[in-house]
């Protein structure tokens, strides 16, 4: 049986690897981005961003779907997603600020051009910020919970057995991916039209201070703020942690040197 998303088998339908041979270049390609599916309204982070620390559960996002997918969302989320629908999680090192400000840059720099604008961030997205994707594709013979969930490299690489062994990055039903999928109130997605292009209401906004501005390989200017102007002086998390708890005595508080001084 076919998948009415892109001409593709169902996952039950080919051994694993076969069918990795043939959803992999799908995706890797970006084919979905070019039928006739739609996208959210831009990237989207999925947690806070602090001190250069991401709290999200995936990384930056901009998700693409697949018509069947967007008619089970008007129709407000009843009945069954029809098998062979499919969801592509299009991920990037978050946060988002950085990519939307990134596509304002290129959209001033080429105003009547948006192909150009397109390919140059998308350039930008895969040798720079690690494009990857995830995907759902429904498939109610595939596990009990009717979904196989399947991480995707830039590479397209088909898993193999190899030592050392890893498990296989598709999986139907699996597990790391369920234990948060289990508690959507209907078919295991989360999707909602308020990320979608086209629809109203805005999606969900998280928190993302100034730190991300530091990138590799951009002069100096609004995308990397000198140290100072930074949180923190530039330092992520873990490090002015470590800062707080130092033992070296130029930096501990007055209450730290007055406890020492007591002990001793």
């Amino acid at each position: 049986m076919q998948s009415e998303s892109a001409n593709l088998p169902l996952p039950s339908a080919l051994p694993l690897l076969d069918y990795e041979a043939q959803l992999y270049p799908f995706i890797a390609a970006r084919t979905f981005a070019t039928d006739d599916w739609i996208r959210d309204k831009s990237w989207r982070d999925t947690g806070p961003f602090i001190l250069d620390t991401s709290y999200g559960v995936h990384p930056a996002v901009r998700i693409y779907y697949a018509p069947q997918i967007l008619a089970w969302l008007k129709a407000e989320r009843k009945g069954p997603i029809p098998d062979g629908a499919m969801v592509v999680k299009e991920m990037a090192s978050p946060p988002t600020a950085r990519y939307v400000e990134y596509q304002q840059t290129l959209e001033a720099k080429y105003p009547d051009d948006p192909a150009q604008v397109e390919t140059e961030m998308l350039g930008f997205l895969r040798t720079i910020r690690g494009l990857n994707w995830t995907v759902m594709v429904k498939g109610s013979a595939s596990s009990h919970g009717s979904w196989f969930f399947v991480s995707v490299g830039q590479s397209a690489a088909v898993d193999n057995i190899d030592a050392p062994f890893s498990p296989p990055s598709g999986q139907a039903g699996d597990v790391m991916c369920m234990r948060c999928h289990a508690s959507a109130a209907e078919e295991l997605i989360f999707s909602t039209l308020e990320n979608i292009e086209g629809f109203p209401v805005e999606p969900l906004i998280f928190r993302a201070d100034e730190s991300w501005r530091d990138m590799d390989a951009f002069p100096p200017g609004p995308f990397n703020l000198p140290t100072v102007q930074r949180p923190g002086m530039g330092k992520g998390e873990a490090a002015l942690i470590q800062d707080f708890s130092t033992t070296k005595p130029h930096l501990r508080t007055p209450m730290q040197r007055q406890r020492r001084h007591r002990r001793m």
